[in-house]
């Protein structure tokens, strides 16, 4: 995207666009992929960050950034509350199956965002850039081998 089209975005389209979750799902999904991908791409905040703040601070980073996005998109509530244990897959994908596509999407990008806002008040920007490297740098954030001419 060029400058002047993310100027032009809205709050939430710019949220939305600089999470891995709406790269992972692409424009044109359902509230199953998007919940999915959400799963998928919590399973490797968790692989990356588990050592570092355990079982207990890691639920309870998770529990708080959707319990502080929940005003913007009421549905996070639900994942806000539970007991202190890992966030399960299956709870995940059933919550975010049970939103309209754009709603999980826009949920999700603000969780996700909240998440490494957080994590960076905690630990420092950098060290949290450095942790959250490979699930914010996906494949698919640069340009494929099909985009340059042979």
């Amino acid at each position: 995207m060029n400058p002047t089209t993310i100027a032009a975005m809205t709050d939430r389209e710019r949220s939305r666009s600089t999470t891995p979750l709406a790269r992972r799902v692409g424009g044109n999904s359902d509230s199953l992929t998007v919940a999915q991908a959400f799963a998928e791409i919590w399973g490797e905040i968790e692989a990356s960050l588990h050592p570092i703040l355990g079982r207990r601070g890691l639920t309870a980073l998770f529990r708080r950034s959707a319990h502080v996005s929940a005003p913007q998109c009421a549905f996070l509530a639900i994942l806000a509350e539970g007991e202190m244990d890992l966030v399960a897959r299956d709870e995940l994908v059933s919550v975010f199956c049970s939103q309209t596509a754009d709603t999980a999407l826009d949920g999700g990008s603000l969780l996700l965002n909240s998440f490494r806002e957080l994590l960076s008040t905690l630990i420092g920007a950098g060290l949290t850039e450095r942790l959250l490297q490979s699930v914010w740098s996906s494949p698919t954030s640069g340009p494929s081998a099909q985009d340059f001419p042979r």
